[in-house]
């Protein structure tokens, strides 16, 4: 199941998928470089999400926390 999340914190992501017992996240950025937010941090503990994508327009991946991949 997929649909668009929001914690009671407000941080929002552009995508939740729930599938079994696993919760991801994946939001989109226009940067090159995205950084760990505040938000990222509230979305990861308040969805209890497993990962997160961060979607950038960057050409490499590269990981901006244990749980967070910037792609």
């Amino acid at each position: 199941m997929a649909f668009r999340g929001a914690s009671h914190q407000r941080a929002a992501l552009d995508l939740r998928v729930v599938r079994e017992q696993r919760r991801w996240g994946c939001t989109f950025k226009r940067t090159v470089a995205p950084r760990l937010t505040r938000s990222i941090h509230v979305a990861l503990i308040d969805l209890r999400l497993e990962r997160l994508a961060v979607v950038h327009a960057g050409d490499q991946p590269f990981p901006l926390a244990p749980t967070v991949q910037g792609i």
